[in-house]
């Protein structure tokens, strides 16, 4: 007689929980070393704007924060990567991250913030898994989760809890595994639940990083026809009702916090520019009316400037994005990368066989779509230099290796499908000796390049929120309750504690310090001892009539100085 009690089953989901708990502290590390005094630190302006919104829209619902001394500073006053609207102060990132989490924190907690990445990023696994077995097979399907769990851009990024390029690429993974599912569903209120939940999935990712809209919608409208004879209207109709939720929420934001629902704080692309420039395009039809060739042209022509301008801001540069691929995608996960590689050539060789000889389009489309995906984003991001360390090492905290996570991510699709295909050809403890000498030697090096590779490795970061918190103290202690700290780097770290500005190499700030004087304390905060502040006091701040005066060190490097009257 059988027992009607499922123990493998509760087993194996313990161990799948236990699997999913592990990964979530081992991405959680940074989170927990950020904290210290109920306050924490992050490593980058990015996130510190992320965490201080999202932490503002829980407790006020705005996502947006006054300040006195814009108007006297001419808009200076305020902390990198936010800007000034106003008479306020605004996010110059995409408003997705702190509205959906300032929503969650209101659930669980502003304590909680830090751990919503990790949390979504360990059980986006299982949507993985899904997505792999609903495409591939169930024998591809574990060896990809493992790789996704492992994989050291995804491991490093998620402990970076406050930038949106994981979050972003786990809303796209799970509105693919659900869609996937979809496609897969017989009851009709599965599937226009399920495609509900997909569409609201991928709107999201676009609300995280609306920067990467474009390859998005294009590989969409590429799958609807495609798939046109497949994919009923009920599907269609409930997958856009649930993107279009996100998106409304985002227009609704932006016109709140920007005045427009197409502007954002910053723009990898010129979008008001570009919707400006096709309202107009009905100008070149009415030329071409009426004959009137030279103004079509030149109508035409400053068109497709400006949609090159909103498309490829950056430009194409081939000899550079070769060049950033190779480092940063290839040679920088050399083992990971020998992998993909292997099971790219695997699938071509035999995958796309299958394909011809069978004449099915859905796994060729899927391949297609991926090198796109791909193609899209080496050129998009690799035709631009972005230096994300002072010594312009390659680093696993490069701005390269996040937004290239998709191509990383969905890689592993052919990874596991190429593991699989070994472990088929292989018997018994062979089999398992296999598996397991691959994933312990991926992990190993993965574990090695997050946590102890470089100088933006999670042990460094973690070494260097320590001294944080220590030059925040430092600074809370020296300085009154309304000071302006000047710096060229350091508003992350005293940023909400006070409020702070940026110092430029050459100082041109100075006009409005000089016109902010009187109304709050000022201080500049770098790396000049007292004599080499004399010279800089001496040549910048006289002419202003201003000088510096030596408060206190930081550390043996870093010093306070307090603006006064000469």
């Amino acid at each position: 007689m059988r027992s009607a009690f499922p123990v493998k089953k509760i087993l194996f989901g313990a161990c799948i929980g236990a699997i999913i708990t592990l990964f979530f502290f081992i991405y959680s590390t940074l989170s927990f070393r950020s904290y210290q005094n109920g306050i924490p630190l992050f490593n980058s302006p990015d996130e510190t704007a992320n965490y201080f919104f999202s932490k503002h829209f829980a407790l006020t619902g705005t996502l947006t924060f006054l300040e006195p001394l814009l108007a006297k500073s001419n808009g200076y006053v305020h902390p990198r990567s936010m800007t000034a609207v106003g008479e306020n102060v605004v996010p110059v990132s995409f408003l997705g991250l702190p509205v959906i989490y300032g929503t969650l924190a209101n659930i669980f907690g502003t304590q909680s913030i830090p751990f919503f990445t990790p949390a979504i990023a360990s059980i986006t696994a299982l949507f993985f898994f899904l997505l792999v077995r609903n495409i591939s097979s169930l024998q591809a399907a574990w060896p990809a989760m493992i790789l996704f769990l492992i994989h050291p851009a995804y491991m490093f990024n998620a402990n970076r809890a406050m930038l949106p390029n994981v979050l972003f690429v786990d809303f796209l993974v799970i509105g693919c595994a659900l869609a996937s599912q979809m496609m897969r569903l017989q009851k009709r209120a599965a599937v226009l639940c399920v495609g509900f939940l997909a569409g609201a999935a991928i709107g999201a990712s676009m609300w995280v990083r609306f920067s990467e809209s474009i390859w998005i919608v294009g590989l969409l409208l590429a799958f609807g026809i495609a798939y046109i004879r497949k994919v009923r209207i009920g599907m269609i109709a409930a997958f856009i009702a649930g993107m279009a939720i996100p998106l409304i929420f985002m227009f609704q934001y932006n016109t709140i916090v920007y005045g427009n629902p197409l502007l954002f704080g910053y723009q990898t692309v010129v979008i008001p520019t570009a919707v400006h420039q096709l309202e107009q395009s009905s100008s070149i039809i009415q030329s071409v009316a009426h004959f009137n060739w030279d103004a079509a042209q030149l109508q035409l022509i400053t068109l497709l400037k400006s949609l090159k301008a909103a498309v490829l801001p950056f430009g194409i540069n081939p000899i550079l994005y070769q060049k950033t691929f190779l480092d940063y995608a290839i040679f920088f996960f050399l083992p990971f990368s020998v992998l993909a590689a292997t099971a790219f050539f695997f699938f071509i060789w035999k995958f796309l066989r299958q394909i011809i000889l069978h004449r099915s389009t859905s796994r060729l489309f899927l391949f297609l779509s991926y090198c796109t995906m791909s193609g899209w984003l080496v050129i998009f991001y690799g035709s631009w230099v972005f230096y994300d360390n002072l010594d312009r090492e390659v680093t696993i905290g490069a701005s390269y290796i996040r937004y290239w996570l998709p191509i990383t991510v969905f890689a592993l699709v052919m990874c596991g499908e190429f593991l699989a295909f070994l472990l088929e050809r292989s018997k018994g403890l062979i089999r398992q000796a296999f598996l397991a000498a691959c994933i312990i030697s991926l992990a190993l090096f993965s574990f090695q390049q997050v946590f102890f590779s470089s100088s933006e490795s999670v042990n460094a970061i973690a070494s260097s929120l320590l001294s944080y918190h220590a030059k925040r103290d430092f600074i809370a202690a020296q300085t009154p309750q309304d000071a302006v700290i000047f710096s060229s780097r350091s508003d992350k770290i005293f940023f909400p504690v006070r409020r702070v500005a940026e110092q430029t190499a050459d100082f041109r700030e100075l006009e409005l310090v000089k016109r902010m004087y009187g109304s709050s304390p000022i201080y500049y905060y770098g790396l000049w001892n007292p004599q080499d502040a004399a010279t800089l006091s001496k040549k910048y701040f006289e002419p202003f009539g201003l000088s510096l005066v030596h408060v206190g060190p930081a550390d043996s490097r870093e010093h306070l100085y307090n603006v006064v009257e000469k």
